[in-house]
């Protein structure tokens, strides 16, 4: 037997990878490419998950834009029929208040005399 097989060269962290010998290389080589194989797998995993997840969030913008004008149009149209009724009120109670003051004043005890007006002005 020859000294090199009964003692193998020792390693230690300051051994260049080239002072290894050739089936550790190979070991420390194999165990890279499955290294980089491995995280090859993990980044395009991650790329295709994030490029799912954007396409399902970039279909839910567009979905509640879709809602929110839906929204607005109903509430612009609310407020048209709120602006409308607001006005058929305000009519309402500026004729009540003319008659409220006609039928005080034509039964009032002669106050539409002293005005110079007849009971039916």
């Amino acid at each position: 037997m020859t000294d090199t097989v009964a003692n193998p060269p020792s390693i230690s962290r300051k051994t260049r990878f080239v002072d290894l010998p050739a089936d550790v290389q190979r070991v420390l080589e194999s165990i890279e490419r499955a290294k980089q194989v491995q995280l090859q797998i993990g980044s395009s995993l991650v790329a295709d998950e994030t490029e799912t997840q954007v396409q399902q969030i970039s279909r839910a913008i567009q979905r509640l834009g879709q809602e929110l004008q839906v929204v607005r149009m109903t509430l612009g149209g609310d407020a048209e029929r709120v602006d409308d009724a607001k006005a058929l009120v305000a009519f309402g109670v500026k004729h009540a208040e003319r008659a409220a003051s006609l039928v005080a004043h034509a039964t009032d005890d002669g106050s539409w005399a002293l005005s110079g007006l007849t009971p039916l002005q």
